[in-house]
């Protein structure tokens, strides 16, 4: 299961619901949650997402679940959230950082680091604002997502 931007916002409902907690879907089926860029310039409306999918992570087949955070914020406000994930951040952004396993993991790009690589590859820099970044995080990071999955 994946959102982005405001589509947070229904994935929050969704794990919040004391119904789809109880559901065999919600404990064991549902592998992995990754979340992008949940409203790009406000990190404070990351923090429900990121609770619900921390309490998610850790009930039913636990062991195995993927929990992904791609956003452009720094995430300092989001600490004790990712340390329920058992991420630390270790830094400021730019930066990519995992559990030993790899299976929960936080990338935080915000963006003058989008600026800086297209300028490392010769590339005009094409990102103005955030809104730019925001919409070409889902097509480029997913890959990310992908080539770290489990499936």
């Amino acid at each position: 299961m994946a959102s982005f931007s405001s589509g947070h916002a229904a994935l929050t409902c969704f794990l919040g619901d004391a119904t789809n907690q109880a559901h065999p879907l919600y404990l064991d089926t549902l592998q992995e949650v990754y979340l992008f860029d949940p409203h790009a310039d406000l990190v404070s409306e990351t923090l429900a997402p990121l609770a619900q999918v921390a309490a998610w992570a850790a009930r039913g087949t636990s062991a195995s679940k993927i929990a992904r955070l791609y956003t452009q914020n720094d995430p300092a406000q989001l600490a004790p959230l990712l340390g329920q994930l058992g991420v630390t951040a270790p830094g400021p952004a730019p930066f990519d950082a995992a559990t030993a396993d790899d299976r929960n993991s936080l990338t935080s790009l915000p963006l003058a680091a989008w600026n800086a690589l297209a300028a490392q590859h010769g590339g005009t820099v094409p990102y103005a604002n955030t809104g730019q970044v925001h919409q070409v995080i889902p097509a480029l990071i997913l890959t990310d997502a992908l080539n770290r999955s489990q499936f």
